[in-house]
């Protein structure tokens, strides 16, 4: 099976990070059509498997490559 390791990683708020060991907060490729402030992303904790949605751009997720 495929398999892929997200960490935690918290995102960056400012001059801080935030919600490391946590949360995980991962960026998509799409900017949301609606508000281009916002941007497609991943976030998850312990006990969710992840929930897709759009985010605050100026936010610093993570990005995580992913070779086809």
């Amino acid at each position: 099976g495929n398999w892929i390791f997200l960490p935690a990683a918290g995102y960056r708020n400012g001059d801080s990070i935030d919600d490391v060991g946590s949360y995980g907060h991962y960026w998509s490729s799409t900017v949301n059509d609606s508000n281009n402030n916002d941007a497609y992303g991943l976030r998850f904790d312990s006990s969710s498997k992840g929930t897709y949605g759009s985010y605050y751009r100026a936010y610093g997720h993570s990005v995580r490559p992913v070779a086809e």
